[in-house]
């Protein structure tokens, strides 16, 4: 067998390239299109969870007791 019997295959582009500004991503000034519009916020559920919801919400779950003690805590100092 002559030569190499491995075909030379072309390389894909790198993520990173060498270039004057490192810090800057490669697809920098890549036009990406629009996006969506105001359309997509649309979609996304109107929920605020405050400290009380979130603390309610995972009481059920805490076996230690840790939930609690630590709401507690908030509540005292005023949060």
């Amino acid at each position: 067998m002559a030569g190499n019997p491995i075909p030379q295959m072309e390389m894909p582009t790198p993520l990173s390239a060498p270039t004057s500004r490192p810090n800057e991503p490669i697809t920098s000034g890549v036009n990406r299109g629009e996006g969506p519009g105001t359309e997509a916020m649309g979609q996304l559920p109107n929920t605020a969870y405050t400290l009380s919801d979130i603390f309610r919400n995972l009481l059920p779950y805490d076996q230690t007791g840790d939930v609690e003690l630590i709401y507690r805590q908030l509540v005292d100092e005023g949060y």
